[in-house]
Order: C-alpha cells, then structure tokens, then sequence
C-alpha cells in the first residue's frame, strides 16, 4: 500500500510591526458619545415642556396623570417626533400637545387621543409641519393649526377633525366621524383628502360651550370640508356627511372632486359654494339636497349631478354651465339666474324641468330627454338654439317675451299631458328654423307681435291644425307641404296641410 506524504511548505517575507512610540498629548476617547450617537432628547413622562430648539422623542407610551396640557412646545425650531407611540389625555387632558412658538415646529408619527380641548393645538406658528399623526376621539379639534402644512393624517371621532386660521397646505388626510371633517379660514389648498360620517354620531359633535378656537365658520355641525374665501379643493371626497358634503364661501375652486350621499340628518346640497366659484371634473350623487349649489359667477365646466332629491345644478346671477351632464334628480336637472350660459349640457329623466334658464341667459347646444314638465324652461330675454328636446312630460320648449328659439329639434314631447313641442308665451319673440315631430302642437303661440318663420312641423297630434297652434297678430311665414309648393318663400314655414 502505498503512501503519500503530504509537506506543507510555508514561505514568509518579512513582517513590520507597527511605531511603538505613541504620540505626544494626552489620551483622548475613540468612541461617539451618547449624545452624537443619538442627538435627540427623550421625553419619558407627561406633562413635559420643551424649551430649548432641536430634536425631541417620545419614548414610550405615555398617558396623562392630571388636568393640563400633555406636551408644550414653548421653543423655536423644535422636532417633535412620537416614534409611532400615543399620547393619552385619559379624559382630563386640555391639549395634547400645545405650540406656545412663533417659529418653525414640526409634530410626527404618532397618536393623539383622549383630550378635552383637542389633540395638536398651534395657535402661533405659521410654520407648523404636522405629519404622519392619528388624532382620536378628542373633544374639540382633532388638529388645529394657524397655518402651514398637514398631511398624511387621520383625524377620527374628534369635534372637529382639522381645523385651520390661514393659508394652510392640507394634503392625503382622512376625516371620519367627526363633528366637521376639516373646517377654516381663507387662502387654504386641499388635495387628496376624504371627509367621510360627519356629524352622524350627536357624541362627536362639538361640546356645547367648547367653541372652534381656530379656523371657526358659520353654517353648523355634519359638514364634511367647511372652507373660507379663495380655496382651492383637489380630488377631494365628500361621503355620508350629515348635511353639506362641501360647504365654502366666495372665490372656492374645486377640481376632481367626488360629493355624495351627503344630508341623512337634514336636507343639504352635495356642494354650496360662493359667488366666483369655479367647479371642473366634480361628481355629486345622491345627495338628499341639490347636487351642486352655487351663488352667483359661478363656473361649472366637465360636471355630473345624478339622483339627488333637489336640482342638480343650481346656480345664480352671471354664471356658465358647460359640458355637464344631469341625469335622475328630483327637481330640475340644471336650473340658473340671470345673464347665465348653459351650453353642451345632458339632462336626462329629471322630475321637473330639464334645464331652466332665467331672464337675459342662453341654452345652446344642449341634449334634454325625458323630463318630468318642460325639457327647457326659459324666463324672458332669453336665446335656445341648436337643442335636442324629446319626450318631455309637458312641452319641449317653453319661452317668453323677447326670446330666441332658433335651430331646435323638438320630438314627441307630451307624455304625461298636452304637451308643445315648442310653446311661446309673450311679445317679440322669434321661432325659426325649428323641428318640431311627434308632439301633441307643433309650435303653439299665444298673444301676438311675434315672427315665426321656416318652421318644421309634421305628425303632430292627430289632425293637421295640431301642426301650428297660432293666435292672431303675429308675424307668420306662409304654410307649405314643400319647397316645390307655390306659396312657398324664403320665409314660409312646412307643415301637414288638410
């Protein structure tokens, strides 16, 4: 048997050892200290004031022992992070943490609950970043701030959720169950929030004789967003609310937003804003009120009211209505005030008019089926032109003294009474180039000094004098089967001759 020796053979080059002689001077640590290793100080027990700037931790779980404030931030510049701990008022709290500082503030990443006069109250800075916090069953506000930034918040079971003086930047925030999901002053910019059950427990409603100390308006409790002049709401929701879904004053725009079933505990539109509202891209449905109610210079572009149990569009004096569309309202689907445009708008199957123009205003260019009475309304001064009118409950097209209804198609409307495909009723009115098929009346008349030329009536009623029903005195074009007719002129109107 063979065997094998193996010779481990190892070659090593010189080896240097390092300077044996240590340095002059004295000794000094290698290691970090406590302080550079984690430079925050630790906030261990409530109550606690911080009075120095820089950055501050709470440590555990903490929960208030006596009346007062849990935390006070009386110092510029300061970091207050929770480390995802809560912060308990146990019911005898006033506030759970308090700024007393103008200056820049930052509260993060934890709970607040429990405390009488409300969760974070800041009073005094405008620089307030207020981030990552749930704030829970606080009597007043959830969250009150003078301004500056709040977001990626949920705010539930408080008075009020958030609140806010001034110019506040509110963003990816969640406000259920609270008296008023967010409520402030002017000058706020809101995106990406949700509003959902406010005021629908009497529990969370504000105290009585607990007044909002920051950001108060007028118009009650169960409002999802109630907001001051000149703000601005983006792809907000605005769900179940007790009365307005979103409720704001002069100068509000709103963009991308979602309002429905608002109103369970009393009648309240989907939406109310001010005069010099601007709305594009907004939804509200079911919504035991109007849909959209604005006052006056309203802008409503891009909108969808369906199924509320008011109108779905009301708006005042000076406004424009443009590519919405109103369908399943109990009231009349869009409905303005004076000097107002509703134009490439739908209404389909409401219960009262379809649109409703009032005096000096134009409907142009709009779709309208299935209304309960009239398909369009229209006061005095008004213009109807180049409209789709059909199978309204009463008349298609009802209007007055000195108005336009020019280039309209009005078809087989009457379907709960005698019903017109266009009904005038007044002076100085001018009927031209209308089609008006399958009515009860082609075109009806009354009283005198109006024109009515190049008219299309046929199949309207059951007998040929159902085609124009026209009292005396007024300026009509000749009746004729056909161009090809001898009578026929520039002028003349078509009908179903005897």
């Amino acid at each position: 048997m063979r065997r094998f020796i193996v010779v481990w053979v190892l070659l090593c080059g010189p080896v240097f050892a390092g300077d044996l002689v240590p340095p002059a001077g004295p000794v000094t640590p290698t290691m970090k200290s406590l302080d550079e290793v984690e430079p925050r100080r630790a906030i261990a027990s409530l109550p606690f004031v911080i009075d120095e700037p820089g950055s501050w931790y709470v440590t555990s779980g903490l929960t208030l022992a006596e009346p007062g404030d849990g935390i006070t931030i009386d110092a510029d510049g300061v970091v207050l992070d929770l480390s995802g701990f809560t912060i308990d008022g146990a019911g005898i709290g006033s506030e759970g943490i308090r700024v007393a500082s103008e200056g820049p503030v930052t509260i993060r990443n934890g709970v607040v609950r429990g405390f009488l006069n409300g969760g974070i109250y800041n009073p005094m800075s405008n620089a307030a970043l207020i981030e990552g916090i749930h704030a829970l069953d606080n009597c007043a506000e959830g969250i009150a701030t003078l301004g500056g930034i709040i977001r990626n918040c949920t705010v539930r079971d408080n008075g009020i959720g958030i609140s806010w003086e001034r110019g506040a930047v509110i963003s990816d925030c969640v406000a259920r169950h609270n008296g008023i999901g967010f409520q402030g002053g002017d000058g706020a910019a809101i995106s990406d929030c949700t509003a959902v059950d406010s005021g629908m427990d009497e529990a969370r409603a504000p105290l009585e004789g607990v007044a909002p100390r920051i950001g108060a308006r007028g118009g009650g409790t169960a409002i999802g967003f109630r907001v001051g002049n000149s703000c601005t709401l983006t792809g907000c929701v605005a769900m179940d609310n007790g009365r307005y879904g979103i409720f704001g004053e002069l100068g509000v725009m709103m963009q991308r937003c979602s309002v429905t079933g608002n109103g369970a505990l009393s009648p309240g539109a989907g939406i109310f804003l001010g005069r010099s509202a601007v709305l594009t891209d907004v939804v509200a449905s079911d919504n035991t009120g109007n849909g959209i109610e604005t006052e006056n210079s309203a802008v409503v572009t891009q909108c969808t009211v369906e199924n509320n149990a008011g109108e779905g569009i009301l708006t005042a004096d000076a406004s424009t209505i443009r590519g919405c569309t109103a369908r399943d309202n109990t009231g009349t689907g869009i409905i303005t005030g004076d000097i107002a445009t509703v134009a490439q708008c739908t209404a389909f199957n409401n219960g009262d008019e379809g649109i409703a123009i009032n005096a000096s205003s134009r409907a142009v260019d709009c779709t309208v089926q299935e209304s309960g009475r009239h398909g369009i309304f229209t006061s005095i001064y008004c213009e109807v032109t180049d409209c789709n009118v059909i199978r309204s409950g009463q008349h298609g097209i009802f209007t007055q003294s000195n108005c336009l209804a020019i280039g309209n198609n009005c078809q087989a409307n009457g379907t709960s009474t005698v019903g017109h495909g266009l009904h005038v009723i007044g002076s100085n009115a001018r009927i031209e180039q209308n089609h008006c098929v399958g009515n009860d009346i082609g075109i009806r008349v009354q009283f005198g000094d109006n024109y009515i030329f190049r008219n299309t009536c046929r199949g309207n009623g059951v007998f040929p004098a159902n085609q124009y029903d026209i009292d005396t005195g007024n300026f009509v074009g000749p009746l004729v089967e056909s161009p090809d007719d001898p009578a026929a002129t520039a002028w003349a109107n078509f009908t179903d001759l005897p």
